[in-house]
């Protein structure tokens, strides 16, 4: 079962460019997205889920009423709707979603990619200088990935190594990384020394962004990663 779920798997991270699920030859099978992992689910079985307990529930049910109620969806076909949208904030107002035909509205040439919602939504603007921000989320969808490759994009990420992983491989017109003038002192006061010890094994042997190269020389000195909500 889980070897046909990998190469499933496989497949859409190569396609989307995203990376939630590491399978290697004799190897436990790693979950490094979580939020990524449970999108790519409900993507290719068109029914939602969100935890490994809605898989067990949708299993187990008794009825088809009871997988009604578990998949949100009466034919067993459920396109969550945020899949085909994007959560962007204009400078000074509120968020609003956009679907693929509202974007050309929008004159957007420079953008600050969020990461976290919580970030995101609690937002110190003064922080940047772009007029507009996007939530990306754990993992940005490819409808996120289409919409920022031809822009300047700022990132306001995690500074850990799965987030600066995802930032080196990301392809955007011009890319830049939202990084605190005190990092270093930051990094010693409240890194996540935990976190980091999960990470270390996706630790790259080069990076080619100066800024990664930068803030991943300081991160290997304190072993330890700063979360967003520090920032």
């Amino acid at each position: 079962q889980v070897k046909k779920l990998v190469e499933v798997a496989r497949e859409y991270q190569k396609e989307n460019d995203e990376l939630f699920l590491k399978a290697e030859i004799r190897k436990e099978v790693k979950l490094l997205d979580s939020e990524g992992f449970f999108r790519f689910l409900s993507e290719v079985s068109k029914v939602r889920v969100k935890s490994f307990e809605d898989i067990k529930n949708y299993l187990n049910a008794n009825s088809r009423a009871e997988n009604i109620l578990f998949s949100s969806n009466s034919k067993s076909k459920n396109i969550h709707p945020f899949f085909q949208t994007l959560l962007i904030k204009k400078r000074g107002e509120l968020p609003k979603l956009y679907k693929k035909e509202d974007l050309k509205t929008l004159q957007i040439k420079k953008i600050t990619a969020v990461e976290n919602g919580e970030s995101f939504l609690n937002l110190d603007e003064e922080m940047f200088d772009s007029e507009f921000f996007i939530y990306l989320g754990g993992n940005a969808s490819t409808m996120v990935r289409e919409f920022l490759k031809p822009l300047e994009v700022e990132f306001f990420i995690d500074l850990d190594i799965i987030s600066l992983n995802f930032y080196e491989d990301f392809i955007a017109k011009d890319k830049s990384l939202y990084i605190p003038k005190d990092f270093d002192n930051l990094l010693k006061r409240f890194g996540n020394e935990e976190l980091y010890k999960k990470q270390r094994t996706f630790l790259r042997k080069t990076y080619h962004q100066k800024e990664v190269k930068e803030v991943m020389e300081l991160i290997k000195k304190h072993k330890k990663v700063l979360e967003q909500e520090v920032i």
